[in-house]
């Protein structure tokens, strides 16, 4: 086991979603060691700003897509984590060079960095690199090491963003989420996560149209987290020698089950879910990703975040079969 407090982490996209939960998971502690933690933020935010300061040993502005701005910024780190990305689907198709500047391009600059300072380049990657074939592997889902057949502009981006992590760095690790999900806001996004959105819907009372025709797995980002630090600063981790691994859940869902499922949770009996079918031309129906071995339900992760997000109370809702799910 090496020593987290040996190593030095970068984190860049500081200020999104999964970028947030990485700062407090890695600046907190890790076996009672802290890991020197710097928090890279878009270049246009001001780092005074950042509201996680106190996990971080420093907070520093980068612009990925500009190699002189990452060269002079990303030094001395033994891993550098990137989970920049212009990742709005419909914007992606209609802002082409953003999203191959900022996805690929980017990713190709913090690649060549890292391989020139010796640091571990890892990529924080999407299930849309997927959904043009189904899976070859013989199961349901995508293997980490399975072909890839984006079918919109942010999947193939992001698929190209992978193919220069390798390329470009010899020690490079690319680390999948798929319909993530957390305790913090991403920044840029203006809509509420999958989860938020249904738990909002039905305590309105308000429609929900919800595929059914769908297949995904649900990626807690607290869990994620800790899966890749387990890849990270584990040698005897199962994952350890490949390229590729998958921080989501385990279980393979439609947007339908989960609605279903947290209405039956919230004990909201009168819920109007309707069963939908997509018929997105952009938007993969069926991206499931294939878990590490050992990962959580997530069912008992989606109640661990409700629960978290005072949202849910075992003791005060009635009628429940998944109390045994939370703390």
């Amino acid at each position: 086991m090496s020593r987290p407090d040996d190593h030095r982490v970068a984190i860049i996209g500081a200020n999104g979603q999964f970028g947030k939960e990485l700062v407090k998971m890695f600046g907190s502690t890790l076996e009672n060691n802290a890991i020197p933690t710097t928090a890279f933020v878009h270049y246009e935010c001001d780092v005074d700003d950042y509201p996680l300061q106190d996990l971080c040993i420093d907070v520093k502005a980068v612009d990925i897509t500009d190699f002189d701005y990452v060269k002079e910024q990303i030094n001395d780190f033994d891993i550098v984590i990137n989970t920049a990305a212009y990742h709005d689907i419909n914007a992606c198709e209609e802002n082409q060079g953003i999203a191959w500047n900022v996805n690929t391009h980017g990713s190709s600059n913090v690649a060549k960095r890292c391989e020139r300072i010796g640091a571990e380049y890892v990529l924080i990657s999407t299930d849309y690199v997927f959904g043009g074939k189904p899976p070859t592997n013989g199961e349901k889902d995508y293997s980490p090491e399975d072909f890839q057949n984006p079918i919109n502009v942010y999947g193939k981006s992001k698929s190209a963003a992978e193919q220069a992590a390798h390329h470009y760095c010899r020690r490079s690790l690319v680390a999948r989420c798929s319909y993530l999900y957390g305790e913090e806001k991403c920044r840029g996004k203006k809509s509420d996560n999958l989860i938020d959105w249904i738990y909002n819907s039905l305590i309105n009372g308000e429609t929900i149209n919800a595929w059914d025709n769908t297949a995904i797995t649900l990626t807690y980002a607290y869990q994620a987290a800790g899966r890749l630090i387990g890849r990270l600063f584990n040698d005897n981790f199962s994952n350890r020698d490949r390229k590729y691994i998958h921080l989501n859940d385990s279980g393979i869902v439609s947007h339908y089950d989960v609605a279903m499922f947290m209405a039956e949770l919230l004990n909201i009996e009168n819920s109007d879910i309707v069963p939908t079918e997509c018929k997105h031309s952009i938007k993969p129906l069926k991206t499931p990703l294939q878990p590490i071995n050992g990962s959580a339900e997530w069912k008992w992760s989606l109640v661990q975040y409700l629960t978290f997000k005072g949202w849910y109370h075992k003791d005060e809702v009635s009628g429940s079969n998944y109390a045994g799910y939370a703390y």
